[in-house]
């Protein structure tokens, strides 16, 4: 009958017990950046079903994205035709387009940007679509939400018209701005509403990912079962016959 014991070296408790330290410490590094993306979502919820905010609102500071993002609401004001340009390289459903955003002034001197929605692009690049601008006083309603990012390129980045004025490849709310001699507001407004435009408005909901960090979680606390399963059978000997 064989006989074992149970007896780990000096090197293997060393490496083991760093591993196991290493793997439950991710583990709970994730699920602590679950609960705090979760409480996240949660707040974005609360104000997605909170009471909309319409602008123009002289208690509202348009310089804070934190006054408005992920608040439903509306913007009344004159669509700006200058000031109206296509983002490119925006992708739905495979095919290629532009994000339409138009800058719209409210009676209080204030600019808020507004995407108004994706169209697709032509066959051949250089024919650009062309979307009409109701200067008129209207209302837009939708979703409150923060600028796309700007792109990193290395050795810094062009203006976001180098190559066109109607089409420009990132959005830069200082830059339009500084051409439309006003301050943005440092939000945009989603388009929601119905018009007679033709854009396409199927906006993606926000998501904290909350899944994922459960998920790397699981992954790190499954490595630490392993090390421990590696360890012990590492560590149990058979034992010397006398």
């Amino acid at each position: 009958m064989q006989k074992y014991t149970f007896k780990p070296g000096i090197w293997l408790i060393l490496f083991c017990g760093s591993v196991f330290v290493m793997t439950v410490s991710f583990g709970f590094w994730q699920l602590d950046r679950a609960n705090q993306k979760q409480q996240l979502q949660d707040a974005i919820d609360a104000r997605q079903n909170d009471a909309p905010l319409h602008l123009p609102n002289a208690l509202i500071d348009l310089t804070k994205l934190s006054d408005a993002q992920h608040y439903r609401g509306s913007v009344t004001g004159k669509p700006i035709a200058d000031g109206q340009f296509l983002l490119e390289n925006v992708v739905h459903n495979g095919k290629p387009g532009f994000y339409v955003y138009t800058p719209v002034l409210m009676n209080d001197g204030q600019v808020v940007l507004v995407n108004r929605g994706w169209v697709a692009a032509n066959a051949h690049r250089e024919d650009i679509p062309q979307i009409s601008v109701n200067e008129l006083e209207t209302q837009f309603t939708g979703r409150f939400a923060a600028p796309r990012s700007k792109p990193v390129m290395v050795g810094g980045l062009p203006p976001a018209n180098a190559n066109s004025e109607d089409v420009w490849f990132y959005v830069d709310l200082a830059l339009l701005g500084r051409q439309l001699d006003r301050q943005l507001a440092a939000f945009v407004l989603l388009q929601t509403n119905e018009d007679d435009s033709g854009l396409l408005r199927d906006w993606p909901v926000y998501d904290t990912k909350v899944a994922m960090h459960i998920g790397y979680a699981i992954q790190w606390f499954a490595f630490a079962a392993i090390d421990t399963v590696f360890f012990l059978l590492f560590s149990v000997r058979r034992r010397k016959q006398q």
